[in-house]
């Protein structure tokens, strides 16, 4: 009795006599609850999240995926519930959650077999960051900062090194050239900064990195021309020389991004 009654403190902690606390704890513990039905529960929590997610209920899906990983941790809902979950945070635009969950996924879940799609999901997060308002106008955003560029390059240059033929590819590999265009519009600014102020080595400098780590985006034609110049400015005959095979090896490339 003992016994019983300390349990029925513990669980219950009602005011009635001991014995009454036993018989109210026996009529209160649930019945056994299979691992079936633990599933028909998951799935049905999870259908209803889904179901937010098409409607682009964002943030009611993040709040009903967050019950399905909670209270069932051990279905495969849950494991899903993660991937669908870190969509509608990046959809809800809320990129550091989203960014938290991919990182939290990767380290927990390396095995899952569509883990190219939450490697994706990482540059389209990053990439989101980059957006505005500005990307509808006809305004250069080239001026503001790359870093959100360069991450979600390198987001997806990583998922087409680790997984090269996932349907997901030609896709990451467009959003790379129109990231390393932009990133090179940008250094290309800074070139023209140093050009305005008379700081010719630092923009041949700048000039040159374009040219190398850039190759195939239209500034780098414009570089090849900024550089000539510079060398022009510094007395450097030789490699103004170099640049100009270069000129005319490229002549027709410069010729369209002067038009752009």
């Amino acid at each position: 009795i003992r016994a019983c009654e300390l349990a029925c403190v513990v669980m219950s902690g009602c005011s009635t006599t001991p014995l009454n606390k036993c018989k109210h704890a026996a009529r209160q513990t649930p019945r056994h609850v299979t691992a079936k039905q633990i599933n028909q529960q998951a799935s049905r929590r999870y259908r209803e999240a889904h179901t937010q997610l098409v409607r682009a209920e964002f943030r009611s899906a993040i709040k009903t995926y967050d019950k399905v990983i909670s209270q069932y941790p051990f279905t495969p809902y849950a494991v899903q519930s993660q991937v669908e979950q870190i969509y509608a945070q990046y959809r809800s635009l809320e990129p550091d959650e989203a960014t938290a969950s991919a990182d939290r996924f990767l380290r927990e879940h390396p095995r899952y077999p569509n883990i190219a799609y939450v490697y994706y999901l990482k540059g389209l997060i990053d990439q989101s960051r980059d957006n505005s308002l500005f990307d509808f106008l006809p305004i250069s955003t080239a001026g503001y900062d790359p870093k959100a560029k360069e991450e979600a390059f390198q987001d997806f240059a990583l998922l087409l090194q680790r997984f090269p033929h996932t349907r997901y590819a030609a896709d990451a590999r467009q959003r790379m050239i129109y990231l390393r265009n932009r990133i090179a519009e940008h250094d290309l600014l800074i070139v023209h900064f140093y050009m305005r102020r008379g700081a010719w080595l630092a923009a041949a400098k700048r000039a040159e990195s374009i040219i190398t780590g850039f190759p195939g985006a239209p500034a780098t034609a414009k570089a090849l021309l900024d550089l000539k110049r510079c060398d022009g400015k510094l007395g450097l005959k030789d490699q103004e020389k170099q640049v100009d095979i270069l000129i005319s090896t490229n002549a027709r490339t410069i010729k369209a991004a002067e038009t752009h």
